[in-house]
């Protein structure tokens, strides 16, 4: 099953914007949440199933801070959970598709 990622993804009353943008991978990141703009980056180039885990992180995030105001803010949690998910996902035959965002990169 093909999921389309769409360029607006919402959380609680909150649009995120979900964008393909280079930031931050110069350290290694693979996706990144700013909540004063509401957007979410995922780095283009990292190998499938690096943006797809990246991608569920920063979903985590997002809920975590709407719905929980951030009582789970920790990577050592947000981490094993985005990776567990998308484990699942993955054998469940769940394909994301990046291929309709915007790219921001620089």
């Amino acid at each position: 099953m093909n999921i389309k990622i769409p360029q607006e993804i919402k959380v609680g009353g909150h649009a995120f914007k979900v964008v393909l943008d280079n930031i931050g991978e110069g350290y290694g990141r693979r996706a990144d949440i700013d909540y004063k703009r509401l957007v979410i980056s995922i780095v283009p180039d990292k190998v499938y199933s690096v943006k797809n885990e990246g991608f569920i992180h920063e979903i985590l995030h997002a809920i975590d801070t709407v719905y929980l105001s951030r009582k789970i803010d920790s990577e050592d949690i947000i981490e094993p959970l985005a990776e567990g998910l998308w484990q699942v996902f993955e054998q469940l035959g769940i394909e994301f598709d990046f291929s309709g965002l915007e790219n921001t990169s620089r």
